[in-house]
């Protein structure tokens, strides 16, 4: 009995002591009232944290001060500067190319410039963008001195490239010539080649897509039609690239004339030949039904019993889309699953602003359902928030082989304005950490791939070791994964400034793990 009880007390001392997430380290940027609260974050991974915030405060000459500061992995300064815009100008998109991050700056009449930043040293080299079509930009990519614009003109589809060293602007050839709309502007590495995914606007169901691709001086290697898929219709696409000659696509399919999911597909094209092309149904994974609790059993039988009839069940899931993650030998895919929220508490299709996902890297395509708004005649207005379902992440090798998946489900998860990713992983070598953030808690689990885990642990994280010191005013907090076995969590908190009763308003970053002895003994050393 006494061993028993020795044996009690020795699991809940590693529980507590290394069965949850904790703050490695904490930094604090006070707001100044001038400068405004608008603060933005950029994921730089292993190189660290670029916080930015656009100043509040009106210049001479018109103009405001972007302020940027990079921190590394330990959250330590390494510089901070701030360079001047027109006031009514804004950062829009941005790329990182190796050690340079390129952020486009939207001026008015859709002009633009872009800012060259070093992230290391912080050198901060403005780029002039010479107009040569009036154009909205909504995709953004760079190679070397290559700098790609994506939009469309009158309704068709325009890519620019512009190599601002050595040439002038120029319109890449065989795409404006399309009835189709740019889904994907993406550089493949490996040999510096230029891929354009575009999706149908008109005879949709005579092609899937279309790709071309170019090298890096715009030169068109091949353009191509991928054929219609009878009875499966593609609507996101998540492209891995070996080469101009080989890549794989990932992505959501349905079964339905409209954006709502039946399951993941994955197609491997090679030489411009499709190889193959996979689809998996929701209900050949593992996990992905476990949000529904008590009631996946009967869920799952009556499934089961329509396809012993020779039936399909037709899902009919909202899902927001990540880019994939690449984690040694294993492809990532992340999304996160939702349904609108409306006044009179009907949830139904919308459009989603595509600047909006393509600023926060995410792949989207946009198809209107006639029949919902033939439906109902106020259909076409815009939701008040969005609900989560449940998070899911599967993950494939390098031949498009469905290895695992897992999901973390979600309670009383909303958010307003716009639908955003949620569910955020890190992945060790022999273990999975799913997580997300919510009302001051971060809610996760840790578990073995693709082992199913009931119980969702939740804690809320303290400021430092001096939780008492916040006030609970708190806002725009939000969890991400940074790099290795580590996630960031940032956001606005009102804080005590000591006996006097006043408080302070700051910016913070938390650097967050979940703790393992390894881990401790690592985190020691770097101290």
């Amino acid at each position: 009995m006494k061993n028993l009880i020795l044996f009690f007390v020795f699991c809940t001392y590693c529980i507590c002591a290394w069965g949850q997430i904790k703050v490695v380290q904490r930094t604090e940027l006070e707001i100044n009232k001038k400068v405004g609260e608008n603060y933005k974050v950029l994921n730089l991974e292993e190189n660290g944290m670029l916080v930015f915030v656009e100043s509040e405060e009106y210049l001479k000459g018109g103009r405001k001060e972007i302020i940027l500061s990079k921190f590394d992995t330990t959250l330590q300064q390494q510089w901070m500067r701030a360079i001047s815009i027109d006031y009514s100008s804004n950062v829009g998109l941005h790329y990182q190319d190796g050690d340079y991050l390129y952020l486009l700056i939207n001026k008015e009449d859709k002009e633009y410039d872009i800012l060259k930043i070093h992230i290391h040293g912080g050198l901060i080299i403005p780029i002039k963008y010479e107009r040569i079509v009036k154009m909205e930009i909504s995709h953004f990519a760079v190679i070397d001195n290559v700098l790609l614009f994506g939009g469309s003109v009158d309704g068709r589809p325009v890519v620019i490239h512009h190599d601002y060293i050595n040439g002038k602007p120029k319109v890449l050839p065989a795409i404006n010539t399309l009835k189709a709309t740019i889904n994907r502007l993406d550089i493949c590495k490996n040999d510096k080649s230029i891929f354009v995914l575009l999706t149908p606007t008109t005879n949709k169901k005579k092609e899937s897509f279309y790709y071309n691709i170019f090298d890096i001086e715009g030169k068109l290697l091949n353009n191509t039609a991928v054929p219609y898929e009878k009875d499966y219709i593609l609507y996101t696409f998540q492209p891995y690239f070996i080469s101009q000659n080989e890549w794989y696509l990932f992505g959501m399919y349905s079964l339905l004339a409209k954006d709502k999911a039946q399951g993941i597909y994955v197609t491997h094209i090679v030489n411009n030949a499709q190889e193959f092309i996979k689809f998996y149904d929701f209900i050949y994974f593992k996990n992905f039904f476990n949000y529904l609790a008590k009631r996946k059993d009967k869920v799952l039988s009556k499934i089961k019993g329509q396809r012993e009839e020779g039936n399909i069940y037709k899902h009919d899931y909202n899902f927001v889309i990540r880019e994939l993650k690449i984690l040694d030998d294993k492809i990532l895919f992340l999304a996160d699953s939702y349904n609108p929220i409306y006044r009179d508490g009907i949830n139904q299709g919308f459009n989603v602003n595509p600047m909006f996902l393509s600023a926060m890297n995410m792949s989207y395509r946009s198809l209107i359902n006639i029949n919902d708004f033939m439906r109902s005649p106020s259909a076409s207005r815009s939701p008040v928030g969005y609900k989560y379902r449940h998070g899911i992440v599967c993950a494939f090798d390098k031949t498009g082989r469905l290895l695992w998946d897992n999901s973390l489900e979600y309670k009383d998860l909303e958010s307003h304005f716009q639908v955003t990713p949620q569910l955020q992983v890190n992945m060790g070598r022999d273990s999975l950490t799913l997580l997300n953030f919510q009302d001051g808690k971060i809610f996760y689990k840790r578990t073995d791939k693709s082992t199913t885990v009931e119980e969702i642990k939740e804690i809320e994280i303290p400021l430092k070791e001096e939780a008492n010191k916040l006030i609970s005013d708190r806002d725009r907090e939000a969890v991400m994964s940074w790099y290795g076995d580590y996630f960031i969590l940032y956001g606005m908190q009102q804080l005590k400034a000591g006996s006097s009763g006043n408080s302070r308003k700051v910016f913070y970053l938390s650097k967050l793990a979940y703790f393992s002895p390894k881990l401790e003994e690592r985190e020691k050393k770097a101290d």
